[in-house]
């Protein structure tokens, strides 16, 4: 039992991860908002980070609107997680 409870716990915390990175690439904190393109590839650049930006993008916005919300940015960071 006190084993369900510390997996509770820890899917709450990965959860509130994905939240607080969504927040950090300007989505919302209630799960709301789109990442915009531009936005993203403003804080790559930020971080020095030497990805290709645009297919990034193309494997992330699933609905092909241009931008990504919260659903498709948790996607793309759980899929190679498991």
């Amino acid at each position: 039992m006190l084993e369900h409870l510390f997996r509770i716990l820890d899917e709450n915390n990965r959860e509130q991860d994905f939240i607080d990175t969504f927040v950090s690439f300007g989505g919302n904190s209630d799960k709301t908002g789109k990442i915009a393109f531009d936005h993203i590839k403003k804080v790559c650049e930020k971080f020095g980070l030497t990805v290709d930006i645009q297919q990034m993008i193309s494997k992330m916005d699933t609905d092909g609107n241009g931008n990504i919300d919260y659903a498709e940015f948790k996607k793309i960071l759980t899929t190679n997680q498991q």
